[in-house]
């Protein structure tokens, strides 16, 4: 199990969360709606900054208990160095949407998990925003969560 250590104070995570207020309300609503719409289904979803900054989390419960008895929660700010290979740190890398399956995650603990992670900017790259993270089991596996299934890239 990794040991997360990099994370914002309460004071700046609420000073960041204020700054991207009207963001987080937009995306809010269509993660609310999607959620609603695929009831049932084990997905939880992260919200993080420009800088790898979890600012929001949703989702299925007993996915969201597990991740956050292993350290991921609102507030953490992910690094390679910490969290080793994952798709929120990839997607700020790489700025394309990015996907995670199974053992190509560097925590065993997220070995029966898929990651699929977009950026989200403005009107373009240069303007990178955050990121928007789907987090659901390996058996659940579906590369149009990525919104980029029909070009199939993949950081192999």
């Amino acid at each position: 199990m990794p040991t997360f250590t990099n994370f914002l104070s309460e004071v700046d995570l609420n000073l960041k969360r204020a700054e991207y207020e009207e963001i987080l309300s937009v995306i809010d609503f269509f993660v609310h709606r999607m959620l609603e719409l695929m009831k049932g289904l084990p997905l939880l979803i992260l919200i993080s900054d420009e800088n790898g900054c979890i600012l929001e989390m949703a989702g299925d419960e007993a996915i969201k208990s597990v991740v956050q008895q292993s350290g991921i929660k609102v507030g953490l700010v992910f690094n390679e160095h910490e969290a080793g290979t994952n798709s929120i740190n990839l997607v700020l890398d790489h700025l394309q949407p990015i996907q995670l399956v199974g053992d190509e995650h560097y925590y065993e603990f997220l070995g029966s998990s898929a990651c699929y992670s977009v950026p989200f900017q403005y009107t373009d790259i240069s303007n990178l925003l955050g990121t928007i993270t789907i987090m659901t089991t390996i058996d659940q596996h579906n590369p149009f969560f990525t919104g980029d299934a029909m070009h199939g890239r993949r950081l192999d």
